[in-house]
Formats: structure tokens, C-alpha cells, sequence
């Protein structure tokens, strides 16, 4: 989703990725509680991304809700484990 990121957006930055699981698995819900970049084209991306995420069944039934921190990058720059 960064390639949606535009100008000085594009730099990266910090969000929180908040998703509640629900009882399939399912992203049944998903918002930002934070976000530094403040792309709306990126905030849709990541979103949607978020929503098409599947995870195993949570055991015991029920939802889960999941607080995400997340520092995004460009994708040029050097990976951590070079």
C-alpha cells in the first residue's frame, strides 16, 4: 500500500491497525487508531488489505481484537536483515 502514499506521505510513518477477529477467522472489522502518514489512498489500501486477511479460527470461539503498531517504509530502503 505504499505505492498509494504520495509526496512527503511517501516518506512512511507510524499507524496503529486495530482488528477484530471474528469467530471464522474473518477480519470482521478494521479501522486505524493512529496514522502519521494521513493518505487517504493509503488508508483505503491498508484497510481493505486488513479485511481480506484470514486467520485461524480463535479456539475458544469467540472475537478477538488485535492492536497492530506498525512503522512503515519505503520500500527501497534497506531490509533489517541484510
Amino acid at each position: 500500500c505504499m505505492e498509494e502514499a504520495s509526496g512527503t506521505r511517501a516518506a512512511g510513518g507510524r499507524v496503529e491497525l486495530m482488528m477484530r477477529i471474528a469467530e471464522t477467522g474473518e477480519v470482521s472489522d478494521a479501522c486505524l487508531r493512529s496514522d502519521e502518514l494521513g493518505n487517504s489512498e493509503f488508508r483505503i489500501c491498508l484497510m481493505r488489505a486488513a479485511r481480506s486477511t484470514r486467520f485461524p479460527a480463535p479456539r475458544p470461539a469467540g472475537f478477538v481484537d488485535v492492536s497492530l503498531p506498525l512503522l512503515l517504509q519505503p520500500s527501497y530502503q534497506s531490509t533489517l536483515c541484510e
